[in-house]
């Protein structure tokens, strides 16, 4: 049998129910509140009498009717045979809705007056109206505007509704439901922003860039070498052919070294799904650089899939194990592991899961940074556009003999730093003369290393 606080939790299912009644007109009470059979067998009569006396002491609104029964060792005793809520007002009092319930009124008989079209609406979403209560008549007031001006083209914070500048922003989610009952035909499907959706003008979302070749930003014709662009128009360009960086890290992007024919795009706060558009990209080698956390992983398995040859720097497990001591807790994971990541980038992830791991690339030096760059354009070079490659043959010449053996020791080192990271993680195990000598062998022949250091690379291995 149920007390008093389980009928008043059992009632309060059925308030929706009620709400819906009030725009209907359906008859709602009495409302029975089912509370199951009570027998005077039961084992615990003391239990028994505690409930029963509790259902006759409340001073809940419900009414219980009572019947009475004879057992022949507890005697003549009563039961409640049914229990039931007689009125609106009992009801709602026992709820502690009663003034919920008037706004509840008040708020639909606006709806019928302002805004008519969404009375087929009402009855389905009670709960959406009674949640948005406090603010209901200034919903009702965009409905309208947007109802009689569809697709207005005009800023969200312009439009002439009598309600703060920032409304609508604030209560995206039940005006966006309820435009799309009302104005099916002029809402974009397709969109994700507001704006776009109910046609709206927007600030639109822009590309920062920078070229990192003085040859190219000339040969562009650009005038500055950081650009801001809205994205719209960044897509209509076309500056085919070349290298692009993308960096997550805003302070990534402004230290990216100068790079040969190389153009460094920031691709935080969602600027990485705006490239999407941009489809001359697909001609461009693309080279993106995040951070070794799941949302770097996210970030570069998303613009894998507009451009699938994209490749990355510095987010392998090597690199993680390198600089594992800049390490930080991560900021949460995802259940499957990202799809278009390559078994190097898959390996650095599953550990970051496994771990709760965030490495960000701003932790890293410089120069690990910058001859990681260099070697993976180097190293892509054979698959350069021929109107890139072209550019870069020309920059080459044009350097000065001093530039020309900068640049090879700058590639050389950089190359040397991937082989020693190629042995930490095959040796982790090794000490640092041990690694020297190691990454000595990949360069020097067996009989030297064998006569110079005592080292056998044969038995020893790479």
């Amino acid at each position: 049998m149920y007390g008093p606080a389980e009928i008043i939790q059992r009632a309060a299912r059925s308030y929706p129910a009620y709400l819906r009644t009030l725009i209907t007109g359906e008859a709602f009470f009495p409302l029975v509140i089912p509370f199951g059979k009570t027998s005077i067998g039961q084992t615990d009569f003391e239990v028994l009498r505690r409930e029963i006396a509790a259902l006759k002491a409340t001073r809940m609104g419900f009414t219980v009717e009572w019947v009475e029964k004879t057992d022949r060792r507890w005697g003549r005793q009563q039961f409640p045979a049914r229990i039931y809520f007689p009125s609106a007002q009992d009801y709602l009092s026992s709820l502690g809705k009663l003034r919920e319930a008037d706004l509840f009124v008040q708020n639909v008989q606006s709806t019928q007056s302002i805004c008519p079209e969404l009375e087929g609406w009402l009855a389905g979403n009670v709960l959406k109206v009674v949640g948005n209560s406090a603010i209901w008549s200034e919903i009702l007031k965009v409905c309208r505007y947007f109802v009689d001006n569809p697709r207005p083209r005009r800023f969200i914070r312009a439009l002439p509704i009598a309600v703060d500048t920032k409304f609508i922003q604030r209560n995206e989610a039940i005006i966006t439901t309820l435009l799309k009952y009302l104005i099916p035909d002029s809402v974009d499907v397709r969109a994700r922003a507001f704006e776009k959706k109910f046609g709206l003008l927007f600030d639109p979302p822009i590309i920062r860039f920078r070229t990192l070749d003085e040859a190219l930003r000339r040969r562009l014709g650009l005038v500055f070498k950081d650009i801001a662009a809205p994205a719209t128009e960044f897509s209509q360009w076309d500056p085919s052919g070349i290298c692009v960086v993308i960096t997550e890290n805003k302070i990534n992007f402004l230290t990216l070294p100068d790079l040969p024919n190389s153009l460094g795009i920031w691709g935080g706060g969602g600027a990485v799904s705006l490239l999407s558009e941009s489809r001359w990209l697909e001609s461009c080698r693309i080279i993106y650089w995040g951070d070794i956390d799941v949302s770097g992983f996210e970030i570069l398995s998303r613009l894998r899939s507009s451009f699938p040859e994209t490749q990355s720097v510095l987010m392998d497990e090597a690199t993680l194990q390198r600089f594992i001591h800049f390490a930080q807790s991560g900021k949460g994971s995802i259940i499957e592991t990202p799809p278009n990541l390559t078994s190097d980038e898959r390996a650095a992830f599953n550990r970051v899961m496994s771990e709760n791991l965030m490495l960000e690339q701003e932790k890293l030096p410089d120069m690990i940074s910058r001859h990681a760059l260099e070697a993976l354009i180097s190293r892509s070079a054979k698959d350069t556009h021929p109107m890139a490659n072209a550019v870069i043959v020309e920059g080459y010449r044009k350097m000065t003999p001093v530039q020309k053996i900068e640049r090879v020791r700058s590639l050389t080192l950089a190359i040397q730093e991937l082989a020693l990271a190629d042995i930490r993680r095959r040796h982790p195990e090794a000490d640092t003369t041990e690694q020297a000598l190691r990454l000595a062998s990949r360069w020097i022949s067996p009989e030297l290393m064998r006569r110079a250091f005592g080292w056998d690379a044969q038995k020893a291995g790479y």
